[in-house]
């Protein structure tokens, strides 16, 4: 049985009392990370597409982020807020500060919002960029934030990378791609 509700009500609630693999896992042959942004990015090109005009809160029009609508790999740097393809994630700058010995906690918002009451899975695949090294998965089922618009659909998520450096991250949550290049 999985432990997902679990693991999201602790990052929630700021707990980092988990043991290190309920924060996430070794990928896996069937995982397919990619190794690189060139694989990432032609990941992104094949990743099916909503027909749906994307419906995400219009805060996102307004707040300053770094990043592109096109499905590409984005060099997050210094910023706090980034769109990558069909994906906004937040709270950068406070999650690269986390100590290796806690999950980072931050926040992504697929572009096209899930009906309410459907379930949709985000799933975060992560490798490191800098040097030869598994990858890293996790899963999250969100834990009543389908809502009604305009609300926002943005789902909190810890993950714990096992060392330090330079790491692609990978987020889907249905048919909506994005990656996200970060120094952490």
């Amino acid at each position: 049985m999985k432990q997902i509700p679990l693991l999201a009500l602790a990052s929630v609630l700021g707990a980092s009392a988990l043991p290190a693999q309920d924060w996430g896992r070794p990928s896996v042959v069937r995982d397919s990370v990619p190794g690189t942004i060139a694989q990432a990015e032609a990941e992104g090109g094949r990743y099916p597409r909503s027909a749906e005009k994307p419906s995400y809160g219009i805060w996102f029009d307004t707040v300053a982020h770094v990043g592109t609508s096109d499905r590409r790999c984005v060099e997050v740097g210094a910023a706090d807020i980034a769109r990558s393809g069909d994906m906004f994630a937040g709270n950068f700058v406070p999650a690269a500060r986390t100590p290796r010995t806690r999950e980072a906690k931050f926040w992504l918002q697929p572009t096209h919002r899930p009906q309410p009451g459907v379930p949709i899975t985000f799933v975060l695949r992560a490798t490191r960029l800098d040097t030869v090294s598994a990858g890293w998965v996790r899963e999250s089922e969100p834990f009543g934030l389908h809502v009604a618009p305009p609300a926002a659909v943005a789902d909190p998520i810890g993950l714990w990378l096992p060392s330090a450096g330079v790491w692609m991250l990978i987020a889907t949550a249905g048919e909506d791609w994005g990656c996200f290049v970060v120094n952490w």
